[in-house]
């Protein structure tokens, strides 16, 4: 040693280097163990969010499973209806009829829409009869008030001149945020 109180030695004459070099491996030891704990953390991390995907992509499917069967009520309810079901405008024109159109009317569902409700109507009796008027009256408060209405009505037969009666029932509702009106 420099200044000859200790004895001369390996220690001595080395002792600083290898201190800094036990330092040095404690401290990549450390460094190590400290790299393997965020390893796990990130793997157990990763595995929970694969489990969350998986439980979301889960909850996903039997959602859709779901809509599907409920779609697939509604279009037996709705098809399989021997009541004309229809949607239309805010101006009373069709959007669609279910399948009973073409019976009660002859005409196609598919190319029903923009043909207006009212081209439907008995015209002679529409244009001449009290009971004509009161139809008109009704649909317009229908329109101004948006409150449900119930109300019978004479529309053009499918098979001879004579009219033919009917319940109609008017509602509205809202479709992707547009009013509609549902009919039957």
């Amino acid at each position: 040693c420099v200044a000859g109180t200790l004895p001369h030695n390996v220690i001595t004459e080395y002792g600083l280097q290898l201190g800094s070099g036990i330092q040095m491996v404690l401290l990549s030891l450390a460094l190590g163990d400290r790299i393997n704990l965020i390893e796990q953390e990130n793997s157990m991390m990763q595995e929970q969010h694969i489990e969350n995907l998986n439980r979301y992509n889960r909850t996903i499917e039997e959602t859709n499973a779901l809509l599907k069967i409920s779609e697939e009520k509604y279009r037996l309810i709705v098809e399989g209806s021997g009541d004309v079901i229809f949607t239309l405008d805010q101006e009373m024109n069709f959007i669609n009829a279910n399948s009973a159109i073409k019976t009660e009317f002859r005409l196609d569902p598919d190319n029903i829409a923009g043909l207006s409700f009212f081209d439907l109507l008995y015209s002679h009796e529409m244009e001449q009869s009290m009971f004509g008027i009161l139809v008109k009256e009704k649909i317009s408060d229908f329109l101004e008030n948006k409150q449900p209405i119930n109300f019978r009505a004479l529309f053009m037969s499918s098979l001879n001149m004579e009219p033919k009666e009917m319940q109609v029932n008017l509602e509205y509702i809202k479709i992707q945020g547009r009013d509609e009106i549902l009919g039957k």
